[in-house]
């Protein structure tokens, strides 16, 4: 009898039903039945492969199975009746709880809420119920990462953000997966400078009892020293060491530049971060700045102040519903924002009779809004000055898109922007040039931009070195630079030329890890000031950490991992059980390892 085919539109089905897709597994699509892998190249290439595999390592039961989930009115990809095949209807209850708190930002009394309970299907749990076991589920992803991350060419990238007397660490780690696949992860994201016995206390009273134990921790002073021995110790976390780490990404600042060299790595400074401070002189070179642009802002950025105001914004609101913009000096783009805005509202501000300041007792006047108004040059200057933030405005916004699985743009992505803007306003190379001051690691990021962009053989002799760790055969190119030794002048540039006619693999490691921001630590951390609103800043750094460490490593749980802690759990349970049925072997056992340590 010939085997049953689906039907039309059934194929497609499977995939959707049976199979978790690369962006959950990590690398393939996997059956959810059996763990199986496989590779699928799109659409275009039909669904065969899913249905091979289906008829194939399940032949005795698709059919089945795929009748009762479509009898079962399945919703999009759900496999509740699967899951709970091998996994508890309190595991499967236990994950949708903490998936709903984690990734729509909830505070953990929600489980406890009578409206969430009433309109909710899941069965009611305590938040004590919630917490114990989302820190299992921490502990065990941690666990994970001790053989997800590699032992070696490893990207490090860390960022801080202060929360009131709160200084958070964030770092993530990134390799390579072959292929232009990059994997990642997040380490950590918690307070460095907390004293580790006050880390998971619920409790803390200032009392004069604590001040003396206070004194006798060390004073944390945000030091490249401190950030490595943080860095170091949550490596030692989940097994690694210091050796595992090629590279180094951060901020531009001393701090993170000197860690680099105290870790004897390559630096690579966030670009966006590069733009940022080139962005910035533009408008502004110091206190000192007497150029008429400055002098143009400076007004512009009162006026918006005075715009602001309640009486002047309520009769700009007579003439249109926009509203002033003010001007934020840690962000180069409010600057942009405020003068886009200016010259929207320009006809309405000139339109309006604003009156007059108000006189002092002294008998002069207050500043009114006129005052402020740029003059005619002053808006020609604005101008100007616009048509150059517009270009970078593009530019900052390319650095923060996500491309392919990677995330974000890799260094010859980026090199090119910056080479075309510094061309057009030279003026930005102070900070964008390859080799500008603020560059730390020259020769390895010029490196790094040719290998990904396949311009390989360009490479000059330093930064040949500075790319010897990611060699795939270091011992061949000693012999190479022997070889090379020996070689006359003639024949070397002949080699050379013959070499441009071959397009052979490259002799390194894929690099395609290495991205050129850190965006994705940016994004983490406006994540964090979404989940600490004010009504939740007395919540323990420690809970922080956990909410965004399962939210950002969505990809190494899932409800089996839910499952598993609730079996740890119940296991541990029925050994402390057994344990204190019998009293005799447990006092035999304390005694001999009594006896053992004083032994």
């Amino acid at each position: 009898m010939a085997a049953e085919k689906p039907a039309k539109g059934e194929p497609a089905l499977m995939k959707d039903l049976f199979f978790d897709p690369p962006e959950a597994t990590g690398g393939k699509w996997k059956c959810k039945l059996c763990e199986g892998a496989l590779t699928w190249r799109g659409s275009n290439s039909g669904y065969s492969a899913f249905v091979q595999h289906m008829k194939g390592s399940h032949s005795s039961t698709w059919r089945r199975d795929l009748d009762e989930l479509k009898s079962n009115n399945a919703r999009n990809g759900n496999l509740d009746f699967y899951v709970r095949r091998t996994v508890s209807d309190k595991a499967i209850n236990l994950f949708n709880w903490i998936d709903w708190v984690v990734f729509e930002d909830l505070p953990f009394s929600a489980v406890e809420n009578p409206r969430m309970r009433k309109y909710s299907s899941l069965q009611p749990i305590t938040t004590d119920t919630l917490m114990k076991y989302m820190e299992l589920l921490n502990q065990r992803v941690l666990g994970k990462l001790k053989d997800y991350v590699p032992d070696s060419n490893v990207y490090l990238k860390f960022d801080s953000w202060s929360c009131d007397d709160e200084h958070y660490t964030a770092v993530n780690l990134s390799w390579s997966a072959g292929k232009g696949k990059r994997e990642k992860c997040t380490l950590c994201c918690g307070v460095f400078d907390l004293p580790e016995d006050m880390e998971m206390v619920e409790n803390v009273e200032d009392d004069e009892e604590d001040s003396a134990d206070d004194e006798n921790h060390e004073t944390i002073t945000f030091s490249a020293e401190d950030y490595g021995d943080y860095i170091l110790n949550e490596l030692d976390n989940i097994g690694k060491s210091k050796s595992c780490i090629h590279v180094v990404g951060a901020d531009n600042a001393s701090v993170c530049r000197r860690l680099a060299r105290l870790m004897n790595v390559p630096f690579n400074g966030c670009r966006s971060h590069r733009l940022s401070l080139a962005a910035k002189r533009l408008f502004f070179m110091g206190d000192h700045d007497e150029r008429p642009i400055h002098r143009a802002l400076i007004k512009s950025r009162r006026l918006m102040v005075k715009l602001s105001q309640l009486k002047n914004a309520s009769l700009l609101k007579t003439k249109t519903p926009l509203k002033a913009v003010l001007w934020n000096e840690t962000r180069w783009s409010s600057t942009f924002n405020m003068l886009e805005r200016l010259l929207v509202l320009r006809p309405h501000i000139e339109s309006i009779n604003w009156p007059s300041g108000k006189r002092k007792r002294d008998g002069t006047c207050l500043p009114s809004v006129r005052d402020f108004i740029p003059t005619d040059e002053e808006f020609d200057l604005i101008r100007e000055l616009m048509e150059k933030l517009r270009k970078v405005e593009s530019v900052s916004k390319a650095l923060q898109r996500e491309v392919g699985d990677g995330g974000e743009l890799d260094l010859f992505q980026s090199r090119k922007l910056f080479t075309r803007l510094i061309g057009d306003i030279p003026e930005m190379a102070s900070h964008l040039a390859p080799k500008a001051d603020i560059v730390e690691s020259p020769h390895f990021e010029a490196a790094v931009e040719k290998v990904q962009g396949g311009k390989e053989r360009e490479l000059t002799s330093l930064e040949k070195n500075a790319l010897r760790p990611f060699l795939r055969n270091p011992a061949a190119y000693d012999d190479e630079l022997n070889d090379e030794a020996e070689v006359g002048y003639a024949d070397s540039i002949l080699e050379h030329a013959e070499a441009e006619r071959i397009v052979a693999s490259s002799r390194y490691c894929d690099l395609s890890h290495i991205t050129s921001t850190n965006n994705d630590l940016e994004r983490l951390f406006s994540r964090a000031k979404i989940v600490m609103r004010p009504h939740r800043k007395s919540m323990k750094p420690w809970r922080l950490e956990m909410l965004l460490f399962l939210r950002m490593n969505k990809h190494l749980w899932d409800v089996h991992d839910v499952h598993a802690c609730l079996k740890g759990e119940e296991a541990a349970a029925v050994a402390e059980a057994r344990d204190s049925s019998s009293p005799s072997t447990s006092t035999l056992s304390s005694a001999s390892v009594s006896s053992n340590t004083n032994a």
